[in-house]
């Protein structure tokens, strides 16, 4: 008999992740004798190991930063109210150079991949409210295969007062990784499975300025969610994705479910919208639990092999 089997996490557990793999730096140079400032971004997450990745592979990353004035409004830098540029990939940099507007308060940087051909990841433009740039990023599109198991999901982010702009910037991410362990596909009663449709209930409109989302955000597979991708199959993890902490008032629960041609009711792991929201970003969690008679005992682990390149 086919059976549908609940797990409910009960604990959510963090990880920063060792620095000189998962920070972003960025140094800031001013030249007080013709006005201009120079800013060298240095992403180690854009360099050619990284790119070995194959799903990372036919992309760019790219790196944005916006100037805010005391009320938080953007600044223009030239004729733009953004600054882009694309990362060298030998190097692992990017150079900024432009005329210090008056009245700047803070710094804003994104970077992030962006596929060579077609729309990135993430909407770093106008979007919802006009004009709000990195104060509202959101998802391209929220219902997608491409949206799992693709480190190009990937992004990291700072937001630097102006008197702070000197010296060494990190940037770090803003992101939760979330992922189900190849180790613990057998406590999770996952053997056998080879299918997994996630619907997770995330945050949205990541506000760089303050370092959290501020609106309700789900993710789901293609055709609405119906459409399932298939697990990994080499490597330390069989599942894995980056969202957003949620929101406060987020009472929906997240789950993802694993099924096969053999059982397609398969097994879910249920998150609680509590433990969605506790997420910390910059952070990695790993589902475990013994799946084993029925029970229902799952918990979130940390994650010691998280760095800005997923082992695969």
């Amino acid at each position: 008999m086919k059976k549908n089997v609940f797990y409910s996490v009960m604990a959510i557990f963090m990880m920063l992740f060792v620095a000189s793999c998962s920070q972003d730096e960025v140094m800031s140079v001013n030249q007080p004798d013709d006005g201009m400032v120079r800013l060298s971004v240095k992403v180690p997450a854009a360099t050619p190991n990284t790119r070995a990745d194959v799903s990372v592979a036919n992309h760019k990353m790219r790196c944005t930063m916006e100037i805010l004035d005391k009320d938080n409004n953007r600044i223009n830098i030239g004729e733009n109210t953004q600054l882009s540029g694309t990362v060298d990939e030998a190097k692992g940099t990017v150079t900024f150079e432009f005329e210090k507007p008056e009245g700047a308060t803070k710094y804003l940087f994104w970077a992030d991949y962006v596929p060579s051909e077609g729309k990135g990841y993430y909407n770093i433009e106008n979007n919802k409210t006009e004009g709000v740039g990195l104060q509202y990023i959101t998802y391209t599109a929220n219902k997608a295969n491409n949206l799992f198991n693709n480190q190009a999901m990937d992004a990291f982010c700072a937001c630097i007062e102006d008197e702070n702009l000197e010296g060494t910037i990190t940037l770090k991410r803003p992101v939760v990784r979330l992922a189900v362990r190849a180790d613990k596909v057998d406590d999770l009663g996952l053997k056998d499975l080879d299918k997994v449709t996630p619907n997770l209930y995330g945050g949205n409109g990541f506000n760089v300025a303050t370092g959290k989302a501020i609106a309700k955000g789900q993710l789901k597979t293609g055709n609405d969610g119906a459409d399932a991708i298939d697990v990994l199959s080499s490597g330390n993890y069989v599942f894995y994705c980056y969202v957003f902490p949620t929101v406060a008032d987020e009472t929906r629960g997240s789950g993802i479910t694993f099924t096969s041609n053999e059982n397609e009711t398969g097994v879910t792991l249920k998150i609680a919208a509590e433990d969605m929201q506790t997420l910390t970003p910059n952070t990695s969690v790993s589902l475990t639990g013994d799946g084993g008679n029925g029970k229902t005992t799952v918990k979130l682990e940390i994650d010691n092999a998280f760095s800005s390149d997923i082992e695969q």
